[in-house]
């Protein structure tokens, strides 16, 4: 079973992650209900609303009948100690831009290197339709960064921006954005012309801009 843990400043769902991640391989059978409370020394209530956390999550399975299940890790199941950093502002909004800068950057570079007229066409139609439709929210916002990496044709570097992207799109829940989201459209058009002239230095400096802008806006925020 290993060492009692202590929830400490943790939730019990991030503890109970910690404590399935790094003791149970996928496939393995999970303490009873019974003795995860005694270790972990909560009430059994709470233990299932966190244990649902973590099916929801697609950490664990939970088989009727039979108890907890270590799942295959998925994408999103290795969010939760980030998502809790960033609702307690543990984790600077500085750091989530600059990583989502540094891998938007090495994705622009790979998009335009490896762009086809064909896949070109359907950014251009999507910037269209979503403008047309008014649908210039969040989602689209990163839907015109997630086509440059389909494009980009790297699926490492796709799997670390869809990381970054739900990171994002926590902190946005949480209310942290001022931007419009038209201007936001907008950036992006503007790195779209910019890529179907090939011209590598401008799409980067408009992207780097795009991304920096965050940065200033969650300044003033956090600075009142």
């Amino acid at each position: 079973m290993g060492r009692p843990m202590s929830l400490g400043d943790k939730s019990l769902a991030e503890t109970l992650y910690e404590r399935v991640v790094n003791n149970f391989r996928p496939g393995d059978k999970l303490p009873s209900e019974r003795e995860f409370s005694a270790e972990l020394k909560v009430g059994r209530n709470s233990l299932r609303e966190a244990l649902r956390q973590l099916q929801a999550l697609g950490l664990i399975d939970i088989r009727h009948g039979s108890g907890y299940y270590r799942s295959n890790i998925n994408i999103d199941s290795l969010l939760l100690p980030i998502s809790e950093q960033v609702v307690q502002k543990r984790l600077l909004i500085e750091e989530i831009v600059e990583a989502r800068l540094a891998i938007e950057l090495a994705i622009l570079r790979l998009a335009m290197q490896r762009a086809t007229p064909q896949m070109l066409d359907t950014i251009d139609q999507y910037l269209q339709s979503a403008l047309q439709a008014g649908d210039v929210d969040s989602g689209v916002d990163l839907r015109f960064e997630e086509l440059l990496a389909e494009m980009a044709g790297n699926r490492m570097l796709e799997v670390i921006q869809h990381l970054l992207h739900k990171v994002w799109k926590e902190v946005t829940h949480k209310g942290w954005r001022h931007r419009s989201q038209a201007d936001n459209h907008r950036d992006h058009c503007r790195i779209f012309t910019s890529i179907r002239a090939q011209n590598v230095q401008q799409a980067e400096q408009q992207m780097t801009e795009h991304l920096r802008y965050a940065i200033e806006r969650f300044s003033e925020m956090n600075s009142g």
